[in-house]
């Protein structure tokens, strides 16, 4: 039995240039949504850690407003100085915002809370909820707290575990 030899089939110059073009012209289309891809996963870890950063802080502010010591009668809260911006209570703990970055002091040891903090308001409110009491803010009993950082803006309250009149 004799076999012809079969001839050998290769691919042509031509057949090897048309796939050459067809695969550069899939990667070329798909490079973009690579890319958008990367980009849209960067720019999510961003805001997640920016959104996780800026509710730690707020969660820590309003735990700190919580807390704030009992003032020299029953009748008052210890907080020694009272701003818009910034609290310091009696026994030596603070929080404040120094260049857009949100401090936090406790025990001597000041720590940045947050940084690049866009706006920090704290509200001291009495006990109905609605009047002011910065000018006597030993009768503090509601915080409201005022939070933006990185585009998030955060609002949360607080209300002083010492009640004013009501001891402990």
């Amino acid at each position: 039995m004799n076999h012809a030899p079969r001839p050998s089939r290769a691919f042509t110059l031509v057949e090897l240039t048309v796939t050459v073009v067809v695969m550069a012209i899939a990667g070329a289309m798909l490079i973009p949504v690579i890319h958008g891809a990367a980009d849209a996963y960067g720019s999510s870890v961003a805001t997640r850690q920016t959104c996780d950063r800026v509710a730690y802080a707020m969660e820590r502010t309003l735990r700190l407003l919580r807390d704030v010591p009992l003032g020299s009668s029953d009748a008052s809260v210890a907080i020694t100085t009272a701003a818009a911006d910034r609290v310091v209570f009696s026994d030596g703990r603070a929080l404040e915002l120094d260049s857009g970055t949100l401090v936090l002091t406790d025990s001597g040891v000041e720590a940045p809370l947050c940084r690049n903090v866009d706006a920090f308001e704290i509200t001291y409110l009495a006990e109905d909820g609605v009047t002011s009491t910065l000018s006597t803010p030993a009768a503090t009993q509601r915080f409201f707290v005022t939070l933006r950082s990185g585009g998030f803006e955060l609002r949360g309250s607080a209300f002083a575990r010492v009640r004013v009149g009501g001891g402990s």
